[in-house]
């Protein structure tokens, strides 16, 4: 049997061009099942083990539009604990608490130019725990903090564009990917463990073309 419980309020301040966005939502998710603790490296099933996921949110975000700029700001806490049956109480793992997101977009008169930056922050996070595995096969408890920029310019014309564009921008990646990457078939392998960008720097580009109409629409952050 599932029975969710959610709870959500909002408080909305515009003044002139700026907008302030406050949320605050508080989701409860009770499951009466077999629970599998996932906090630990060998999986242990309980039957019949009712388990509790409390996960309160709060989120902050601003936007603010002075002629040819937009900025956006925004930062969400998330808190996260599921009861385990044989550790008590701990917190989700691969969940990080605190993210964060900073954008920059500017558009030229009539659009003809647009560019986009963009800073997603991800705090660190819980791992699941491989204390029991040996020591060349065991993962840091906590992820490190880690934060993602991406850019985009883009150049409209009456209908088509072109666009050019950078992910990952810092080449921020997941060093450690799997444990035992060389003996799949051993029973510390594991490549479950992903917390972070799998792939570095990535640069791209390309045509857009529309038909029947003129090209250049901007989209509201």
């Amino acid at each position: 049997m599932h029975q969710l419980i959610s709870v959500y309020r909002a408080i909305i301040f515009k003044i002139n061009a700026v907008r302030l966005i406050v949320c605050k939502a508080a989701v409860g998710f009770v499951r009466e099942s077999d629970t599998i603790d996932s906090g630990k490296r060998f999986i242990k099933t309980f039957c019949n083990f009712p388990a509790f996921f409390h996960n309160p949110v709060k989120l902050f975000q601003l936007l603010y539009s002075y002629s040819c700029l937009n900025i956006r700001l925004g930062y969400k806490y998330t808190f996260t604990e599921t009861e385990y049956h044989s550790v008590g109480k701990q917190q989700r793992p691969f969940i990080a608490p605190h993210r964060g997101l900073a954008n920059l977009a500017f558009h030229s008169r009539q659009d003809k130019w647009l560019a986009d930056v963009t800073l997603n922050y991800v705090g660190r996070q819980r791992l699941p725990e491989t204390d029991s595995n040996p020591e060349q096969y065991r993962m840091p408890d906590y992820s490190p903090d880690y934060g993602l920029i991406n850019l985009q310019v883009t150049r409209n014309f009456k209908a088509w564009a072109i666009y050019i564009g950078v992910e990952n921008i810092t080449d921020v990646r997941q060093t450690r990917q799997i444990i035992s990457p060389e003996d799949p078939h051993s029973g510390y392998f594991d490549a479950s463990l992903i917390w972070g960008p799998t792939y570095g720097r990535m640069v791209y580009g390309g045509l857009r073309w529309k038909i029947g109409g003129k090209q250049g629409s901007r989209q509201n952050p």
